[in-house]
């Protein structure tokens, strides 16, 4: 186009006021592209080539100037470069509209994996928790375990200290045992806790008393010559379990008692 420009220039002078404004139209399209070489390179055509009209143009005055002559070129070329600025124009904003959907669907697909990283994430955590929890039932059972030992007794056998928690869950599991199997005697043996004090003997006069509840006689075993007197100086009173030697003996005696029933 700026050659043609300048050809018309050259070869109509009198169009020379008409045809060099349109020099700067081939600029203003390049810019709406993308490339910045290409930009340089027309900015620098368009300069020489209006250097060149300046210097090599015939002098006319503005009077002799046709205008009318030039109309058809001025009306052709302007048509043209309307109808190449919109296709432009069009084209760039379908660019950046194409770009614009691509960065979308970039960051949905961006999103749906960080949604499904999390959702891992929560399923791991939910599985460990299981895991944790299964542990701590474990730990729980071997803690306090509960041994049908004969028909309707159930013998508890207590290793290490005895704390609330231990004593809350030696309850609770002892009173779950007993109303599934209907148990009609428990034994409690204390021969592996190491210190009975008074706490230690509120908490199984506790667990007696809720289980005695439920229908069913409790025995205390495993009491040694020194909790026995630990007892004896606190004034603590076992009213509500019968105290045995050991788990062997109150087996035999809870069996029979539970066979004359």
């Amino acid at each position: 186009m700026m050659v043609g420009l300048t050809l018309s220039v050259f070869l109509i002078p009198e169009q020379t006021f008409v045809a060099l404004p349109f020099l700067t139209v081939p600029i203003v399209l390049v810019t709406l592209g993308r490339h910045r070489l290409s930009i340089l390179l027309t900015l620098v055509s368009g300069i020489v080539a209006g250097a060149g009209l300046a210097w090599f143009a015939p002098s006319v005055e503005v009077e002799q100037v046709i205008i009318g002559d030039a109309l058809p070129l001025v009306s052709g070329i302007g048509f043209v470069t309307l109808l190449v600025i919109i296709w432009l124009l069009s084209d760039r904003l379908l660019t950046i509209s194409d770009a614009a959907v691509a960065l979308a669907d970039k960051r949905a697909a961006e999103a749906e994996d960080a949604r499904q990283r999390a959702e891992e994430a929560q399923s791991t955590i939910a599985q460990q928790y299981a895991e944790q929890q299964r542990l701590l039932d474990l730990v729980s059972v071997l803690e306090t375990p509960v041994i049908a030992i004969a028909e309707g007794v159930l013998l508890a056998p207590i290793v290490g200290h005895l704390d609330s928690r231990r004593a809350g869950q030696l309850t609770q599991r002892l009173l779950d045992a007993v109303y599934a199997q209907r148990a009609r005697a428990v034994i409690i043996d204390i021969a592996g806790v190491p210190l009975v004090d008074t706490q230690v003997a509120q908490l199984l006069i506790r667990t007696a008393q809720s289980i005695r509840l439920l229908g069913s006689r409790v025995a205390l075993t495993g009491i040694s010559s020194e909790t026995a007197m630990t007892l004896s100086n606190l004034g603590m009173r076992l009213e509500e379990m019968q105290t045995m030697r050991n788990p062997q003996e109150a087996i035999q005696v809870m069996t029979m008692r539970t066979v004359n029933r």
